[in-house]
């Protein structure tokens, strides 16, 4: 699923699990520079961008190791 698109009710495409590319993340603008909302609390692929924004397991944590 990952890179494919996918259009949401109101017509924006979504890309689930790449969450930088998406444009319901809130970050990017329509073809009238109006910013599209961010629509991630209501997209049913969230848990797939979120698998990915997962720090690692182990590794430094306030400067220790």
């Amino acid at each position: 699923m990952e890179n494919e698109k996918i259009s949401d009710p109101t017509g924006v495409e979504l890309t689930p699990g790449n969450m930088l590319e998406c444009l319901g993340n809130g970050k990017h603008l329509d073809n009238e520079g109006n910013p599209i909302e961010c629509c991630c609390d209501e997209c049913d692929y969230l848990i797939l961008c979120l698998e990915r924004q997962q720090p690692p397991k182990y590794g430094k944590i306030n400067g220790n190791s």
